[in-house]
């Protein structure tokens, strides 16, 4: 098993707009983020942008054209989850506890956690998973919600990126 992703190996990918690659033994980062954390108007347009932009630069990108794309798609939805918009249900601590409870289920088994940080809106995870990506999403998301009786965790509520 590798620690990082390694190239030379076959790499699974789920996904179609922001495509999770996963590999026996790798370590992931991924963020998840409650649905309101961006609001919809700005991440409609985000989303055309995006969409206008790769019909005009399609892979492989040069070096320029891969550091645009990082500042104006990844680095701008960054920006927008630590401006902290949306209801920011993260800074309940009874609901941080409970998040961090459902991670910690699955440690050791399905996956082994490095480190995590949960912001008020979003929540960015580094782990090795033992189990498939989506259903390891799929099960903290869905635990969550069930165990805080709260809508805000549902599937598509918590979403990703």
């Amino acid at each position: 098993m590798n620690e990082f992703l390694d190239p030379s190996q076959e790499i699974l990918k789920h996904g179609t707009n922001l495509p999770h690659w996963q590999q026996p033994g790798a370590m992931q980062f991924v963020t998840f983020r409650l649905a309101d954390a961006m609001p919809a108007t700005q991440l409609r347009i985000w989303k055309e942008e995006y969409n206008t932009w790769q019909t005009h630069h399609p892979k492989p990108w040069t070096p320029t054209e891969n550091q645009e794309y990082q500042k104006r798609f990844v680095w701008k939805l960054e920006n927008w989850l630590d401006e902290g918009a949306g209801t920011c249900m993260f800074t309940e601590p009874a609901l941080r506890v409970l998040l961090e409870e459902t991670l910690m289920h699955d440690h050791g088994t399905r996956a082994v956690h490095h480190a995590w940080v949960i912001m008020p809106n979003h929540v960015h995870l580094l782990f090795t998973a033992h189990h498939p990506l989506e259903l390891l999403m799929k099960s903290w998301k869905g635990l969550t919600a069930k165990k805080s009786g709260s809508a805000a965790f549902g599937r598509k509520a918590i979403a990703t990126p």
